[in-house]
Protein backbone atom coordinates (compact mmCIF):
# COMPACT_ATOMS: atom_id res chain seq x y z
CA UNK A 1 0.00 0.00 0.00
CA UNK A 2 1.19 3.34 -0.42
CA UNK A 3 0.18 7.32 0.21
CA UNK A 4 0.63 10.45 -2.45
CA UNK A 5 0.31 13.86 -0.59
CA UNK A 6 0.02 16.54 -2.69
CA UNK A 7 -0.96 20.37 -1.42
CA UNK A 8 -4.27 21.54 -3.15
CA UNK A 9 -5.64 25.28 -3.59
CA UNK A 10 -9.18 24.10 -4.10
CA UNK A 11 -11.26 25.98 -1.21
CA UNK A 12 -15.07 26.25 -0.40
CA UNK A 13 -15.09 22.16 -0.01
CA UNK A 14 -17.29 20.71 2.01
CA UNK A 15 -14.55 18.16 4.63
CA UNK A 16 -16.18 14.63 6.10
CA UNK A 17 -13.94 14.33 9.27
CA UNK A 18 -13.44 10.91 10.99
CA UNK A 19 -11.13 11.51 13.59
CA UNK A 20 -7.72 12.67 12.49
CA UNK A 21 -8.62 12.24 9.20
CA UNK A 22 -10.12 14.82 6.78
CA UNK A 23 -11.82 13.21 4.00
CA UNK A 24 -13.00 14.87 0.43
CA UNK A 25 -15.93 13.92 -1.44
CA UNK A 26 -16.29 11.32 -3.40
CA UNK A 27 -16.53 13.22 -7.04
CA UNK A 28 -13.49 15.43 -6.08
CA UNK A 29 -11.56 12.10 -5.24
CA UNK A 30 -12.52 10.73 -8.59
CA UNK A 31 -11.73 13.63 -10.17
CA UNK A 32 -7.97 13.07 -8.72
CA UNK A 33 -7.63 10.20 -9.22
CA UNK A 34 -8.39 10.57 -12.66
CA UNK A 35 -6.35 13.24 -12.99
CA UNK A 36 -3.39 11.82 -11.37
CA UNK A 37 -3.03 8.41 -13.36
CA UNK A 38 -0.98 8.48 -16.73
CA UNK A 39 -2.59 6.59 -18.77
CA UNK A 40 -5.34 8.49 -20.28
CA UNK A 41 -7.72 5.20 -21.01
CA UNK A 42 -7.75 4.67 -17.32
CA UNK A 43 -8.46 8.49 -16.94
CA UNK A 44 -11.85 7.79 -18.66
CA UNK A 45 -12.60 4.65 -17.36
CA UNK A 46 -11.88 6.17 -13.47
CA UNK A 47 -14.49 9.26 -14.88
CA UNK A 48 -17.28 7.06 -17.04
CA UNK A 49 -17.27 4.16 -14.90
CA UNK A 50 -17.79 6.44 -11.22
CA UNK A 51 -20.73 7.71 -12.79
CA UNK A 52 -21.99 4.86 -14.74
CA UNK A 53 -21.83 2.99 -10.96
CA UNK A 54 -23.65 6.08 -9.79
CA UNK A 55 -20.89 6.07 -6.95
CA UNK A 56 -21.00 10.06 -8.12
CA UNK A 57 -23.15 12.44 -10.22
CA UNK A 58 -22.21 13.99 -13.30
CA UNK A 59 -23.10 17.26 -12.36
CA UNK A 60 -20.38 16.82 -9.10
CA UNK A 61 -17.76 15.93 -11.07
CA UNK A 62 -18.09 18.10 -14.02
CA UNK A 63 -17.86 21.16 -10.66
CA UNK A 64 -14.51 19.48 -10.04
CA UNK A 65 -13.27 19.23 -13.01
CA UNK A 66 -14.62 23.41 -13.23
CA UNK A 67 -12.56 24.65 -10.81
CA UNK A 68 -9.20 22.96 -11.33
CA UNK A 69 -6.51 24.52 -13.11
CA UNK A 70 -6.26 23.89 -16.78
CA UNK A 71 -3.13 21.86 -16.80
CA UNK A 72 -4.67 18.36 -17.12
CA UNK A 73 -8.19 19.13 -17.12
CA UNK A 74 -8.55 18.13 -21.35
CA UNK A 75 -9.10 14.46 -20.94
CA UNK A 76 -10.96 15.00 -17.69
CA UNK A 77 -13.03 17.25 -19.81
CA UNK A 78 -13.94 14.57 -22.55
CA UNK A 79 -14.19 12.12 -20.24
CA UNK A 80 -17.08 14.04 -19.12
CA UNK A 81 -18.39 14.38 -22.45
CA UNK A 82 -18.07 10.50 -23.03
CA UNK A 83 -20.41 10.42 -19.76
CA UNK A 84 -22.56 13.02 -21.05
CA UNK A 85 -23.62 10.51 -23.83
CA UNK A 86 -24.65 7.92 -22.42
CA UNK A 87 -21.49 5.68 -22.63
CA UNK A 88 -21.23 3.07 -20.06
CA UNK A 89 -17.72 1.59 -20.62
CA UNK A 90 -14.66 3.27 -22.42
CA UNK A 91 -15.22 0.66 -25.21
CA UNK A 92 -18.38 1.32 -25.77
CA UNK A 93 -17.54 5.39 -25.82
CA UNK A 94 -14.72 3.82 -28.71
CA UNK A 95 -17.07 2.30 -30.49
CA UNK A 96 -19.57 5.04 -31.23
CA UNK A 97 -16.48 7.27 -31.50
CA UNK A 98 -15.53 4.94 -34.50
CA UNK A 99 -19.30 4.80 -36.14
CA UNK A 100 -20.35 8.04 -35.96
CA UNK A 101 -17.74 8.70 -38.63
CA UNK A 102 -19.80 6.83 -41.04
CA UNK A 103 -22.98 8.92 -42.52
CA UNK A 104 -24.93 5.72 -42.64
CA UNK A 105 -25.03 5.50 -39.00
CA UNK A 106 -26.41 8.68 -38.24
CA UNK A 107 -29.14 8.81 -34.89
CA UNK A 108 -26.99 6.71 -33.21
CA UNK A 109 -27.79 7.03 -29.28
CA UNK A 110 -26.32 4.73 -25.96
CA UNK A 111 -28.12 2.63 -23.85
CA UNK A 112 -31.70 3.61 -24.44
CA UNK A 113 -34.53 1.82 -22.20
CA UNK A 114 -36.52 -0.59 -25.13
CA UNK A 115 -40.01 -1.81 -24.66
CA UNK A 116 -42.31 -3.86 -26.98
CA UNK A 117 -45.46 -2.38 -27.91
CA UNK A 118 -46.94 -4.40 -25.02
CA UNK A 119 -44.92 -2.31 -22.55
CA UNK A 120 -42.29 -5.17 -21.54
CA UNK A 121 -38.90 -4.28 -20.88
CA UNK A 122 -36.25 -5.38 -22.86
CA UNK A 123 -32.34 -5.83 -22.82
CA UNK A 124 -30.99 -2.57 -23.02
CA UNK A 125 -28.35 -2.24 -25.58
CA UNK A 126 -24.69 -0.50 -25.80
CA UNK A 127 -25.75 1.19 -28.87
CA UNK A 128 -28.78 1.88 -30.77
CA UNK A 129 -30.25 2.85 -34.17
CA UNK A 130 -34.07 3.34 -34.31
CA UNK A 131 -34.89 3.89 -37.60
CA UNK A 132 -34.47 0.35 -38.88
CA UNK A 133 -34.50 -0.70 -34.90
CA UNK A 134 -30.67 -2.11 -34.81
CA UNK A 135 -29.11 -3.22 -31.43
CA UNK A 136 -24.90 -2.77 -30.78
CA UNK A 137 -23.75 -5.29 -28.02
CA UNK A 138 -20.41 -5.09 -26.87
CA UNK A 139 -19.59 -8.15 -24.36
CA UNK A 140 -16.86 -7.93 -22.00
CA UNK A 141 -16.15 -11.11 -19.46
CA UNK A 142 -14.14 -8.64 -17.12
CA UNK A 143 -16.98 -7.25 -15.55
CA UNK A 144 -18.43 -10.75 -14.96
CA UNK A 145 -17.74 -13.11 -11.98
CA UNK A 146 -17.41 -16.22 -13.97
CA UNK A 147 -18.77 -18.13 -16.72
CA UNK A 148 -22.38 -18.47 -15.56
CA UNK A 149 -22.36 -14.44 -15.55
CA UNK A 150 -20.89 -14.32 -19.12
CA UNK A 151 -23.13 -16.95 -20.82
CA UNK A 152 -26.43 -14.95 -18.98
CA UNK A 153 -25.08 -11.90 -20.75
CA UNK A 154 -24.80 -13.05 -23.84
CA UNK A 155 -27.64 -15.42 -23.97
CA UNK A 156 -29.73 -12.01 -22.64
CA UNK A 157 -29.65 -10.25 -26.19
CA UNK A 158 -32.05 -13.31 -26.99
CA UNK A 159 -35.17 -11.37 -26.04
CA UNK A 160 -33.82 -8.45 -28.33
CA UNK A 161 -33.91 -11.36 -31.26
CA UNK A 162 -37.49 -12.64 -30.23
CA UNK A 163 -38.71 -8.91 -30.22
CA UNK A 164 -37.52 -9.23 -34.05
CA UNK A 165 -34.25 -6.61 -33.65
CA UNK A 166 -31.26 -7.05 -35.76
CA UNK A 167 -28.77 -7.64 -33.24
CA UNK A 168 -24.71 -6.79 -33.55
CA UNK A 169 -22.67 -8.66 -31.23
CA UNK A 170 -18.58 -6.80 -30.47
CA UNK A 171 -16.12 -7.39 -27.96
CA UNK A 172 -13.66 -4.77 -26.12
CA UNK A 173 -10.71 -6.51 -27.71
CA UNK A 174 -12.01 -6.34 -31.38
CA UNK A 175 -13.11 -2.60 -30.84
CA UNK A 176 -9.33 -1.73 -29.79
CA UNK A 177 -7.62 -3.43 -32.08
CA UNK A 178 -10.00 -3.83 -35.29
CA UNK A 179 -11.94 -0.41 -35.64
CA UNK A 180 -12.11 -1.28 -39.56
CA UNK A 181 -13.44 -4.39 -38.84
CA UNK A 182 -16.67 -3.53 -36.18
CA UNK A 183 -17.88 -1.09 -38.96
CA UNK A 184 -17.83 -2.99 -41.49
CA UNK A 185 -20.27 -5.84 -38.99
CA UNK A 186 -21.99 -2.94 -38.31
CA UNK A 187 -22.94 -1.65 -41.63
CA UNK A 188 -23.52 -5.44 -42.69
CA UNK A 189 -26.43 -4.91 -39.85
CA UNK A 190 -27.41 -2.37 -40.85
CA UNK A 191 -28.47 -3.43 -44.69
CA UNK A 192 -29.88 -6.94 -42.88
CA UNK A 193 -32.39 -4.56 -40.56
CA UNK A 194 -33.50 -2.80 -43.41
CA UNK A 195 -34.27 -5.73 -45.76
CA UNK A 196 -36.50 -6.06 -42.79
CA UNK A 197 -39.97 -4.86 -41.18
CA UNK A 198 -38.94 -2.26 -38.15
CA UNK A 199 -39.97 -4.70 -35.05
CA UNK A 200 -42.52 -2.74 -33.15
CA UNK A 201 -40.01 -1.93 -30.74
CA UNK A 202 -39.88 1.62 -28.46
CA UNK A 203 -36.76 3.57 -27.23
CA UNK A 204 -36.69 6.12 -24.86
CA UNK A 205 -33.44 7.83 -24.88
CA UNK A 206 -31.68 8.56 -21.37
CA UNK A 207 -30.46 12.10 -20.58
CA UNK A 208 -27.42 11.21 -18.75
CA UNK A 209 -26.13 14.91 -17.92
CA UNK A 210 -30.11 14.99 -15.93
CA UNK A 211 -30.29 11.09 -14.88
CA UNK A 212 -27.14 11.59 -13.14
CA UNK A 213 -27.64 15.16 -12.03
Amino acid sequence: MWLSIAATRLTNERIIERGPLRISCRARAVVDAAADVVDERQARAIIVGAIQERFVRLADVQHWVGVRRRNGTVRLTAALAEAATGAWSVPESDLARVLRRSPLLAGLCANPALTTSDDVPLTTPDLWIDEVGLAIMVHSRRFHSNVLDWDSTVLADQDLRDAGVEVVPLTPNVIANDADSCLQAVLAGLERARRRTRPPVIATERDAWAWRA
